[in-house]
């Protein structure tokens, strides 16, 4: 019986954890139109982005490469677009192609020649 009640709170805890962070990335993204910093900030304080789900951690990635161009972070690109290429088959990351391929480029006119930015921004 202590062994259910155990497994029932444990559930019950991920479940709120789980809605917790998407109420922290729903916030986040909602913040991108008026402060992109605060958005970034709210993003830092979700703990280990890898126990995410990969749904969640893609949006994290995306959200974090969306503040990071107002707040004039471009070196803050290369992290997320790393990550976020490992999971190019899930739904979420297809869904999402055209930012996520904006950002890529958004990152190559930065740092390198030009005919690579132009292919990337043709895909986005």
């Amino acid at each position: 019986m202590k062994m259910f009640c155990f497994v029932i709170l444990l559930l019950f805890l991920k479940d709120v954890t789980a809605q917790s962070t998407n109420d922290k990335l729903k916030e986040a993204k909602d913040y991108l139109t008026v402060n992109p910093a605060h958005s970034l900030t709210i993003l830092q304080a979700i703990p280990n982005i890898n126990a995410l789900s990969v749904k969640q951690q893609i949006q994290w990635h995306i959200i974090t490469m969306r503040a990071s161009v107002p707040t004039d972070n471009p070196d803050m690109l290369i992290d997320p677009l790393e990550a976020i290429f490992y999971h190019y088959q899930h739904p979420y990351f297809i869904e999402h192609i055209n930012t996520i391929t904006r950002a890529l480029g958004i990152w190559l006119h930065k740092n390198n020649p030009l005919i690579e930015v132009q292919k990337s921004l043709e895909c986005s």
